[in-house]
């Protein structure tokens, strides 16, 4: 009997503890990498005259083990696809090598050796071919991923939305970043970004799944049709919610920081608000006291709009939280108008912080228990009430047996 109590008690011990670790190991969640398969590549050919040449039939040769032929197929635009998959161990490894081809061999690409191209990773399979010089070999003039690429669209309950501003020049060859690409359920998509003028500034704006936790700045062609090459890119590997980032360039190579808005008018502040949920739960786009606290830091502060702004400034909002059992899964239109000041007001509420200076108020203790603070919370209260209910029992017999 007391060995069996004597187990029992260090059983809820041990239980206790690994319920406790558990809970907070699982609490955040990580995207998993997509790998790289065997896959098409799409070659660009619009800008060399002779391999979109009508009748030129361009193909790839490639070389592993063996050499190779395959056609490629146009699919619009003059964008062409290869007739099968390639292994992606041609794009990967030094010993293996591809060209480009077309008019029976007569003009070609330089041999690419693998392993000295983007097109080993999941999200790249497209190359475009430079412009023909007379006499030379066609060079590459850059890589990216042929996909459909989805123009932005308003902000759900589904959404989060992503904001940055440019601090370089940019030209007709390298635009603005302009996109963003991520993975979702291991498929790569790219969103081109909106935009929006606040004193004299362009602010870019983008809406991707709430559940998102890293994705890429993206600087895309501008060129209708073709705007799957890709110039630059930089990862953000994890979001931080509420902000605005800003994107610099520094010795050609794309940097990413964060920056607070100064002077941000009424309009501006509506496209920030109209993308959170005012009874939302969750960090990305929920009115949770941490990402409030940050969207003021970042948006309101330093604001140049005026209450009465505010107050005028309208945009549209789901009613149907109430009825819908508190919550928005499934609701399908913003059938609501609201001014900003409202909406602020309101999800300043919910996160128990002050609208006009964005510190928490005092005593808000539920805004505290919210989130992700309660689940740790109350996952170790509970591994400590497992714990402690052992050490209870097992106590509660050594004195019995002492009497």
């Amino acid at each position: 009997m007391k060995k069996r109590i004597i187990i029992a008690s260090l059983l809820s011990l041990f239980i206790g503890g690994l319920l406790s670790l558990s809970f907070i190991n699982n609490i955040n969640n990580k995207e998993v990498n997509a790998v790289a398969n065997d896959k098409y590549l799409y070659v660009d050919l619009s800008l060399n005259d002779v391999f979109k040449d009508e009748g030129s039939n361009p193909y790839i040769k490639y070389k592993d083990d063996g050499e190779h032929i395959i056609n490629l197929i146009l699919i619009n635009n003059d964008i062409y696809q290869s007739e099968s998959t390639i292994p992606v161990s041609i794009f990967a490894e030094d010993k293996y090598n591809f060209t480009i081809l077309c008019d029976n061999g007569g003009y070609s690409t330089d041999t690419i050796i693998g392993n000295t191209t983007p097109l080993k990773e999941n999200n790249y399979n497209y190359l475009c071919l430079d412009e023909y010089v007379d006499g030379e070999n066609a060079s590459i003039k850059g890589f990216g991923y042929y996909t459909d690429i989805n123009k932005n669209t308003d902000a759900t309950y589904k959404t989060q939305r992503i904001w940055c501003t440019n601090t370089f020049i940019n030209d007709e060859t390298l635009p603005a970043c302009n996109a963003v690409g991520y993975y979702s359920n291991t498929e790569w998509y790219i969103s081109i970004m909106s935009s929006i003028s606040n004193n004299g500034i362009d602010y870019y704006f983008v809406d991707i799944p709430r559940e998102t936790i890293s994705f890429s700045f993206l600087r895309l062609s501008s060129i209708e049709n073709h705007e799957y090459l890709l110039y630059q890119k930089v990862e953000v590997s994890s979001i931080s919610y509420g902000s605005c980032y800003t994107l610099s360039m520094n010795n050609n190579n794309l940097e990413v920081g964060i920056t607070s808005v100064n002077g941000a008018s009424a309009p501006m502040l509506g496209k920030v608000v109209e993308a959170y949920l005012t009874y939302g739960k969750a960090d990305s786009n929920g009115a949770t006291q941490s990402t409030m606290t940050k969207v003021f830091d970042t948006w309101f502060a330093n604001k140049s709009a005026t209450k009465e702004e505010l107050k005028k400034e309208m945009i549209k909002d789901y009613t149907g939280y109430a009825k819908n059992g508190n919550s928005y899964e499934g609701l399908t239109t913003k059938d609501g108008t609201f001014s900003v000041n409202e909406k602020w007001n309101t999800m300043c509420s919910q996160a128990g912080i002050d609208p006009n200076t964005g510190k928490a108020r005092s005593g808000n203790w539920f805004a505290w228990m919210s989130g992700i603070n309660f689940k740790i919370v109350l996952t170790i209260g509970i591994g400590v009430l497992i714990s402690a209910g052992g050490l209870i029992a097992y106590t509660i017999y050594r004195k019995k047996k002492q009497r």
